[in-house]
């Protein structure tokens, strides 16, 4: 009553589609972040993926010593004068066909981690005014 409001259904409150199903325990983990996307786990070995001679090498030399970067950041008090930008970005670019998405997927899988597959293109047509479609990819990778 201290806030004017007598009775809670008469409150309206957005959530994220993905955060009611997580309430109300339709979903433990969806697969679609948000339309026009997909969360998955790869299984691309590895070993399977070819590369130009050194290629690879050096991108597994980026993210095997990932973590000793940021153990450096953190004992170095890095972290405390720019504590932004903790996160590993990887771009791969080139021509269809190239193994970027194999790649990705196996690098993925080597690490442990999951993929978001974003369709760039549909994600656009849908978004809306204030990029809230945006927000939530970015958010979630």
């Amino acid at each position: 009553e201290g806030y004017g409001v007598s009775d809670l259904t008469d409150q309206e409150v957005q959530l994220d589609r993905r955060v009611l199903d997580c309430i109300v325990g339709l979903d433990k983990e969806s697969t679609e972040v948000i339309q026009g996307s997909y969360l998955y786990d790869p299984a691309v070995d590895i070993n399977s993926v070819v590369l130009a001679p050194g290629l690879k090498e050096a991108i597994l030399s980026s993210t095997v010593n990932f973590d000793t970067f940021l153990r450096y950041r953190k004992q170095s008090s890095f972290d405390k004068a720019i504590s932004y930008g903790v996160g590993l970005t990887l771009m791969f670019s080139g021509a269809s066909g190239t193994g970027k998405t194999m790649m990705a997927n196996a690098l993925a899988a080597k690490v442990g981690k999951k993929l978001l597959l974003v369709d760039f293109p549909r994600l656009s047509q849908q978004a809306n005014s204030n990029g809230s479609s945006y927000q939530s990819i970015f958010r979630e990778a």
